[in-house]
């Protein structure tokens, strides 16, 4: 978390919702390990049964553009080419994604959002090949 989102009062309670929206990422405040975060990117999170939607469009350090959508389900599995995807919110207020293949972790990512709901921060962790990463996404909501 970065100092100015640690030393700001936490919101008394944060809901799965609270983080439904459109978001942009600030590149100038995320920091990756493997390589330079992306250029520019856009998340989407939306409220679904059971769960919450999550798409995310990126352009990369060197122009190349992505992306990737997933349901997830609270508490529950969800398979999707042979990972396992489980959606947690904490009891910090953090919004948790974990993805298992054959039991064991491939990717956490854990998203914070600041007191005044309008930047979230996403801590993302896994393996890349026999590399382990760490990179940390600032993002800025643009819609609810």
């Amino acid at each position: 978390m970065s100092a100015r989102m640690a030393t700001a009062k936490k919101p008394s309670k944060v809901t799965p919702f609270d983080f439904v929206g459109r978001w942009e990422l600030v590149p100038g405040e995320s920091k990756y390990d493997l390589q330079q975060p992306p250029k520019s990117a856009s998340l989407e999170l939306k409220e679904e049964a059971g769960g919450m939607f999550i798409r995310l469009e990126w352009v990369d350090h060197v122009g190349a553009k992505g992306e990737i959508d997933h349901s997830f389900r609270f508490k529950k599995p969800v398979m999707v080419n042979g990972v396992d995807h489980t959606l947690t919110l904490n009891d910090d207020g953090a919004l948790e994604t974990v993805s298992e293949k054959d039991g064991a972790e491939v990717s956490r990512t854990v998203r914070t959002l600041s007191p005044d709901g309008k930047r979230m921060e996403l801590v993302q962790s896994g393996k890349a090949g026999a590399k382990t990463y760490k990179n940390l996404s600032v993002y800025q909501r643009v819609a609810r």
